[in-house]
């Protein structure tokens, strides 16, 4: 039997690193006593996959995994035994069964969509926020540069993150504190996150030097076809 689970990271636990919440995970399936299929081999391991790792830091309501049982099982008591052992912080919020061969969640999801809130440091009118926004995304080039690890070593590699960003959209403005939403591209189309996105965004203009993201919050995950969101559970 093979399910698929969305669960949500809450501030309590939003230090926690994605090894340590595959940890979490591990344990709480051993302690609920649901039958998990492992690895065979010197080293075996359960039978669980991860959609693309949550930042440290970021909280979210639409994490996912997936799980190979040995024998069936109804989702509900899945649901309901996880819930029961997982730590506060953590929760299942719904679990399906999927079909034998399903792709695996690391192939399929390209798209997140984020909150991000940010501290302007100075007192900025909403209608200049938009035009900001909206110079920004016309831009055809923005060019980050990012730490990438091979042999033990760190190279500085410039990406053009441009093609990454589907969109910026404003929210609130309160008390220099500005909230948007950004949708961006994940997964073998290439990563993008709100850290990039507002480091672009300075290299750009220089009058947002000061900006800093107060938090981010990861709404959901989602697969993109010809410019439609579907659920990993479609």
């Amino acid at each position: 039997m093979l399910i698929r689970a969305r669960f949500i990271k809450q501030p309590a636990v939003r230090f926690i690193s994605h090894l340590d919440v595959v940890r979490v995970f591990d344990r709480s399936l051993r302690r609920a006593n649901i039958p998990v299929a492992f690895s065979k081999g010197f080293n075996p391991h359960p039978k669980i996959t991860f959609a693309h790792p949550l930042p440290v830091g970021v909280t979210s309501d639409s994490e996912f995994f997936d799980l190979e049982l040995t024998e069936d099982m109804s989702t509900e008591e899945i649901q309901k035994r996880l819930n029961r052992n997982l730590p506060e912080g953590f929760c299942i919020l719904e679990v399906r069964e999927i079909r034998d061969g399903a792709q695996p969640l690391m192939s399929v999801i390209n798209t997140g969509i984020y909150n991000v809130e940010i501290d302007m440091d100075k007192e900025i009118r909403e209608e200049t926020i938009k035009t900001i926004i909206d110079k920004f995304l016309d831009a055809e080039c923005v060019i980050v540069r990012k730490e990438k690890h091979k042999g033990g070593k760190v190279f500085l590699k410039d990406i053009n993150i441009r093609p990454l960003i589907s969109s910026i959209k404003f929210l609130s403005l309160k008390d220099r504190i500005l909230l948007v939403e950004m949708e961006l591209s994940i997964g073998n189309s290439g990563n993008a996150t709100p850290k990039m996105v507002l480091e672009g965004m300075k290299e750009w203009n220089e009058d947002l030097k000061d900006w800093k993201i107060n938090s981010i919050h990861r709404k959901g995950l989602f697969i993109k076809r010809n410019g439609k969101l579907f659920s990993p559970f479609d």
